[in-house]
Order: C-alpha cells, then structure tokens, then sequence
C-alpha cells in the first residue's frame, strides 16, 4: 500500500488505512533487520571459517542491507510525517468548508426568517388594513341606511300632517255645505206661514 492509496474522510486520511500503511512500513523494517541479523550472523560464521573474500562480500551484502534498512526507515519517517502533515491540512480545509457550509447554511436560515417575517408583516397590514376599509364603509352603510330611515320618517310625518290638514278642510267643507242647505229652508217654511196667515185678513177687508 502506497500514499497515494489512502483514502480521506471527514478529517482527513482514514485511521484504518493511516494504520494499515505504518503496518507495513513497520513489517518491512522488521524484515530488514531480521535480514540484517541473518547476515551479520552469517558474516560472523563466515569470517571464522571461510575465506577473506567471502567475508567481504557478505560483509558488503550486509552493508548493502543496512543502507537499504535506512533507507527504508527513513522513507518511513518522511512519509509518516507527510501523512501527518496531509492529515492535518486536510482536517483543517474540512473544518474552514465545514464552518463556511455552516456559517452560509445560517446566513440562509436568518434571510429566510427575516423574508418570512417581512411577508407576515406585510399581509398583517394589508389584512388591517382592509379591516379599517371594511368598518369604514360598514360606518357610512349605516349612517346611510339611519339618513334613509330619518328621510323616511320625515317623509311619512309630512304625509300624516297633510292628510291631516286634508281631513280638516274635508270637514270644514261639508259642514259650510251643510250649513248652506239649512238656511234656504227655514227661511221657505217662514215665508209660507205668513203668506197663509194674511190672505183671511185680506177677505175679512173685503166684507
């Protein structure tokens, strides 16, 4: 497994692969240095019962090993600290995007309460405001309808105070009509009576 293998997550390369990969570095360098031992142990024998030349090229083999195991080693280190360094740039880009995320999903929510709040207020008045409308021309239906009722009122008091005074010309009329029929004949009664008394006068002369 490999740097470039390691997966990231939330806060950066994962612990699993992190640990997996510093396992193998770690078996690595033990198998070196078993290695290593294997061939000093084999240059110690070497060296009491072989040849010069076989100690120096077993003694070159194990320096070959050894600057190989340092290497090694040394890549090890460097890589773990550039996954530390990784590890801690990318936990924290994670955070600054999370708290823009965070910070832009906030700024969102208070733009839309404040939207939401600006519409409530909105039809609130427009809602008061139809209410005053509404009780306003209730008012003027009603002061029409009592004008109407008072015109109304007048209307049929003037009409009452009319027929009234048609009632009381009515009979004034028929009494001076009344009247008028009952002189003529009394004063007809009177002038025969008279007329009636005087002719035996009139005859009394003659004798």
């Amino acid at each position: 497994m490999e740097l470039r293998d390691l997966r990231t997550g939330f806060r950066g390369y994962r612990k699993e692969d992190v640990a997996r990969l510093v396992g193998e570095r770690d078996q690595r360098c033990a198998s070196l240095q078993q290695e290593l031992e294997r061939l000093r142990a084999r240059l110690t024998e070497q060296e009491q019962t072989s040849e010069p030349e076989s100690g120096e090229a077993i003694a070159a083999a194990l320096i070959s090993a050894q600057e190989f195991a340092a290497r090694t080693r040394g890549e090890a280190e460097r890589e773990a600290e550039q996954l530390r360094t990784q590890g801690k740039e990318e936990s924290e880009r994670l955070l600054a995007e999370a708290r823009a995320e965070a910070e832009r999903l906030l700024t969102e929510a208070r733009e839309e309460a404040a939207r939401l709040r600006r519409e409530t207020e909105d039809e609130l008045l427009r809602q008061k405001q139809e209410a005053v409308q509404m009780l306003a021309a209730a008012d003027r239906q009603a002061a029409e309808e009592a004008e109407r009722i008072a015109q109304a009122r007048a209307c049929a008091e003037e009409v009452r105070r009319r027929t009234r005074e048609a009632l009381m010309q009515l009979d004034s009329l028929m009494s001076g009509m009344l009247a008028s029929r009952s002189v003529p004949d009394s004063f007809a009664e009177e002038s025969s009576g008279s007329e009636v008394e005087e002719e035996p006068a009139e005859d009394g002369a003659d004798w």
